[in-house]
């Protein structure tokens, strides 16, 4: 079975929160893999990067596994920071340099 995709558009922020939560939610029940597309992402928070992890375990209590691809590197970076990359599935193969953290 093809992977569910989930384009997450130019801001991961607490805004987007709702509506991530319940496609992936709505995703993992069907699918055995939920990617969440980053590569739009030009403006993130500490909200977002919470948002990701809940994302995470709301997929893996479904049976499904959430694969995060191409984040932008400073986003790359805010993982790395914080640890999220040894938690996260990251695939970012063709991660693009512009996000920002919020203001």
């Amino acid at each position: 079975m093809m992977p569910a995709v989930i384009d997450a558009g130019p801001r991961l922020t607490a805004g987007q929160s709702p509506v991530l939560r319940q496609a992936v939610a709505a995703m993992a029940t069907v699918h055995e893999e939920v990617v969440i597309r980053l590569d739009r992402v030009e403006v993130y928070d500490v909200a977002g990067l919470g948002l990701l992890l809940w994302l995470h375990r709301t997929a893996r209590r479904e049976g499904a596994r959430l694969v995060v691809r191409d984040a932008p590197a400073p986003l790359l970076a805010a993982f790395r920071c914080r640890g999220l990359d040894r938690v996260l599935v990251l695939d970012d193969t063709g991660a693009m340099p512009w996000a920002r953290p919020a203001s």
